[in-house]
């Protein structure tokens, strides 16, 4: 189970930003901070979050990259459990979530450069459980979907 907490004291990722300047395709969308370390390994992420709209990316460089140049699909896998996790999080009130099921099927790869992008929809929401989807995607092609499940920590 993996554990998401609020604190927003400390941007952990800014000797890792890049400058949404640098590349057009993310001139609408805000660095994602969280002061979890393990976001230094898969970020930086980026996000557009509106009412209702939950939207993440991250830029694939080689560190994310497997054998036969393309994402890795733990990558994928812990970048969705991130952000979904996130979003349960977010409309639980910011109160701890906890993975408890993560489901992810993966329809075709992500190369170095590509913008990889998590649409996050609420399918469900119980009070002690939060049921989402997400699509990963690039431009416009799915590569693939996530289902999850978190449990609402109660302290």
């Amino acid at each position: 189970m993996r554990l998401i907490a609020s604190n927003s004291e400390d941007n952990h990722m800014s000797q890792k930003i890049v400058q949404p300047d640098q590349d057009a395709r993310l001139a609408d969308w805000t660095l994602y901070s969280d002061p979890n370390p393990f976001i230094l390994v898969i970020g930086p992420i980026w996000q557009r979050i509106g009412e209702g709209h939950y939207e993440y990316a991250f830029k694939v460089a080689q560190s994310h990259g497997n054998l036969y140049g393309f994402v890795h699909g733990g990558m994928i896998a812990a970048f969705a459990d991130h952000v979904m996790g996130h979003v349960a999080f977010l409309i639980n009130n910011e109160q701890p979530v906890a993975t408890i099921h993560l489901d992810v099927s993966y329809l075709s790869p992500a190369k170095l450069d590509d913008l990889v992008q998590c649409r996050v929809e609420v399918v469900r929401k119980t009070r002690s459980l939060t049921f989402l989807r997400g699509d990963i995607v690039v431009d416009a092609n799915c590569i693939a979907t996530a289902n999850a499940i978190w449990k609402n920590i109660r302290a």
